[in-house]
């Protein structure tokens, strides 16, 4: 099928777009059931809702178009797709061996001089190259193949390959599994084999103790966090001979900025040497970016804090913690039960219950001004303390 993305197409689409923006798409596809080009037009619209929380919106003014559920849903967001392509910087050119919709290669195209793009579904492909000329960046190569092919190519150190596996594959929720890929782990170690430089993005579920023992030589994972979640785990690959074996760890969120800390593996889920906590003072919940690369020796040893058992990951502190990479609540009470709130939110940390099976018992609705922090101490015995979130 046609896209509308031609330049006879285009000035119809837009004012299609203009006139059924803010309607439903649902509505738009049932109306345009027996017109084949407009109900095409309104699943664009569809997936134009999932990506404004990913892209400009601007980008949507001039005629950026994706009618693929899919695409939308998988595609990187426009933020982290910058902070990706800055470990571009310095390289001759990028080769997006997985290019779906063609986010990343927008980004790496601000970085570097070259950007290869290579998709195996032709109309996708089609589809990003004319996207890339709305948004003026006409000078990615766009290759309709499939990233098998590219062990074809000679070896070049000054360029950089970069992969978006499909992680969809298979049964059993294993989307973190390096096993169930498209490509497959097996094509990305004859990329290791070869020299390649490699940055491929995994699941925000992917363990990375597995990442690191399946690999060797100078290596960083990044951990990306956007909106108070764990969008991405990315692992970049400066070759197996470069230099002698190192990994650090980069946390980075996106709030206003991206901020980065830099950590070794050794310190990572390695035990803290101080545990408790006291019914006073401050309750300190790290981010998911650093729960998810379990950093709690870092933060102990950071922020002079105590870890309140081995397998609760919140901290104490006597006073608030200036620049502390997660939300800090002041502790109130203990919880007596027959001092339930009316109004609530709950946090569980390694209780024996957790935040959804405490909401349905307690039957109270949801509050910012006080929050319930459940979790177990160091001996395994069950506290609920009544707190309130730290805005300092």
């Amino acid at each position: 099928m046609s896209d509308p993305l031609g330049k006879e197409d285009l000035k119809a689409f837009l004012e299609f777009r203009s006139e059924h923006k803010r309607r439903p798409s649902a509505d738009l596809l049932f109306k345009y059931a027996a017109n084949k080009q407009k109900k095409f037009w309104a699943h664009a619209l569809l997936c134009e809702q999932k990506l404004l929380s990913k892209l400009p919106n601007s980008w949507f003014e001039k005629g950026f178009f994706c009618p693929s559920t899919k695409a939308a849903e998988q595609c990187s967001s426009w933020a982290t797709a910058q902070w990706k392509a800055q470990l571009a910087a310095g390289y001759s050119a990028v080769h997006d061996l997985t290019g779906g919709l063609g986010i990343d290669s927008l980004a790496f195209s601000h970085q570097v001089q070259k950007v290869h793009y290579r998709e195996p579904n032709a109309e996708l492909c089609s589809m990003a190259e004319r996207n890339f000329h709305r948004l003026g960046r006409s000078q990615i190569e766009c290759v309709n193949e499939a990233a098998e092919s590219f062990l074809k190519r000679a070896f070049d150190g000054g360029e950089l390959v970069y992969l978006d596996p499909d992680r969809r594959l298979g049964e059993g929720g294993l989307r973190s599994s390096l096993s169930r890929m498209q490509p497959d782990w097996a094509f990305i170690e004859q990329l290791m084999d070869k020299g390649w430089q490699l940055l491929l993005k995994l699941s925000p579920l992917q363990d990375l103790t597995d990442l690191i023992q399946r690999t060797s030589g100078k290596r960083t994972i990044c951990v990306l966090e956007s909106k108070g979640e764990c969008k991405e785990v990315l692992l970049y690959c400066q070759g197996a001979k470069a230099e002698a074996e190192k990994v650090s760890i980069v946390l980075a969120e996106v709030k206003e900025k991206w901020t980065t800390e830099e950590l070794h593996f050794y310190e990572l889920n390695s035990n803290c040497s101080k545990y408790g906590w006291s019914d006073s003072g401050f309750l300190l919940d790290p981010s998911p970016a650093f729960r998810k690369a379990g950093a709690w020796k870092f933060l102990e040893e950071k922020f002079r804090l105590r870890k309140i058992a081995p397998q609760t990951h919140l901290f104490h502190s006597e006073c608030a913690v200036p620049g502390f990479p997660g939300r800090q609540f002041r502790i109130r009470s203990v919880l007596n039960k027959n001092q339930i709130p009316k109004a609530a939110s709950v946090i569980s940390r390694n209780h024996f219950e957790s935040a959804e099976q405490l909401r349905k018992k307690w039957k109270f609705k949801e509050s910012e001004k006080v929050f319930l922090v459940a979790f177990r101490d160091e001996v395994g015995k069950g506290f609920v303390l009544a707190c309130e979130k730290n805005i300092d």
